[in-house]
Order: C-alpha cells, then structure tokens, then sequence
C-alpha cells in the first residue's frame, strides 16, 4: 500500500514534496533508523503530537490532509466492495443442516475464561456460552471428530484449541432454537468470515477454500489503511 501511496503523493504534491520536515525527519530516523525514507512512510509514520516543531505546526500537515482523504476516499472503498462480495456469495449459499458446526465449535479459549469473559461482559463469550459445552476431554472430542480436529489443529499450530458442541442441536441435526430469539447471533452468521473451521461436508466449505486467502489480503489492507487514517485523524487534530 505505501508504494501505491508514495505515487500518489508525488504525482499529487509534486517530486520536491520529498524535502521533509525537519523536525519530523530527526524523530523518523530515530523510529526507523534513517533519515532519507520513502515520502508515504515520512508523511504517516511520525506521530506528529510527539514532535516539537517551531510554530507548533508541521509543515507536512498538509500532505497529511491530502492521504487522509486518499485513504478514506480512494483505497478503501474498493477493498470494503470487495469485502462485501464475498459476503453476499456467503449468503447465496444454503444450509444443508448437517450440524456440523453445531456438533464441533472450537476457541483458543477453555470454558472457565470464556464464563469469566462472558460475566465480564463481552457479547460473544455471552452467546457462545449460553449455547455450548465443553467436550469432557480432547480424546472424547478426536473420537468422534478426529478428522476435523486434526485440521483445526493444524490450522492452529502452536496455539492454544478448545472444543465445544451445541447442547441444543437435535438427534435430526435440527437446531433446537430456530426461530427462538435465544438462538445466538454467532450460530444465525456462521460462517461470518471464511477464517473460521468448516468441515468437509459442510455447504460452506467451497466458499472457504474459494476466498480465504483473498479475505485474508483484503481484512490486512483494510486494517493497516484503518490504522493510518486514525494516525493521521489524529496528528491533523493535535496542530488544532
């Protein structure tokens, strides 16, 4: 992103934007260990509050303004449409009720944090407690799924995975809440995004495969062009 950033600055503010401020230049190279950094870097990565400057302004405020609108109104719809098609192919797709994500729910969190997160407020360990238990051990969970949890497992390498299943799913696999206002956000959503677990047989599974890495690319661009446009909300309004 900063490549594309840094040509648009250039062709927006002209070549000799490159002559920084010089305040800012000695905080960046204390930062980022050198002075002469590409001009999308300079322009976003000092935080200019932080930076004593004569006159108490920056003479970049201007080109800050200018990526701000670049970010917001420029690089950020398209990836934000994007984001959306995936979520409408999501929800073209019908359930086939094979209850597999009923009957294996995982977490990085075991049962005792997700009852002290829930009672702590945070809405999704609320939901998800109301409507999962714990399996009684991993072997209990690898006997009955041991395919699945394999895969999650190694979806999580290195990483803390705890299992769960649905306390309501029937012996039909039919939700035993549908169209009960109880049945949780989380369940109505799944798959909200295609970095959850999606078993094999699932209807879901397809669409996994079909767009993960793409949703991956898109939610990190997303994140990092959100991180800036707050960096630079924020230096526009500490020069007042």
């Amino acid at each position: 992103m900063l490549t594309q950033l840094n040509a648009a600055l250039v062709a927006q503010l002209g070549a000799g934007t490159t002559q920084l401020c010089p305040a800012c230049s000695q905080a960046s190279a204390k930062v980022q260990g050198q002075v002469g950094v590409v001009l999308a870097s300079h322009v976003v990565g000092v935080p200019v509050a932080e930076v004593p400057h004569t006159g108490g302004v920056c003479p970049l405020q201007p080109a800050r303004a200018w990526t701000l609108s670049w970010l917001t109104q420029h690089w950020l719809p398209p990836l934000l449409v994007q984001l959306e098609a995936i979520t409408q192919q999501r929800d073209a797709i019908a359930c086939q009720q094979t209850g597999a994500c009923c009957q294996l729910g995982s977490s990085p969190y075991n049962w005792p944090t997700l009852q002290a997160m829930a009672q702590a407020g945070d809405t999704f360990a609320s939901e998800f407690t109301r409507v999962f238990l714990p399996y009684p051990s991993v072997d209990a969970v690898k006997a009955k799924h041991p395919q699945a949890v394999a895969e999650i497992e190694e979806r999580h390498t290195g990483q803390a995975v705890h299992f769960y299943y649905c306390a309501y799913l029937q012996p039909n696999n039919k939700c035993g809440l549908w169209g009960n206002p109880l049945r949780p956000k989380l369940c109505a959503s799944y798959p909200e995004t295609p970095h959850v677990y999606v078993a094999k047989h699932c209807a879901w599974r397809s669409w996994q495969q079909t767009y993960e890495p793409t949703a991956n690319t898109l939610l990190l661009s997303i994140t990092l062009a959100e991180q800036l446009a707050q960096r630079l909300q924020a230096s526009l309004e500490s020069d007042g």
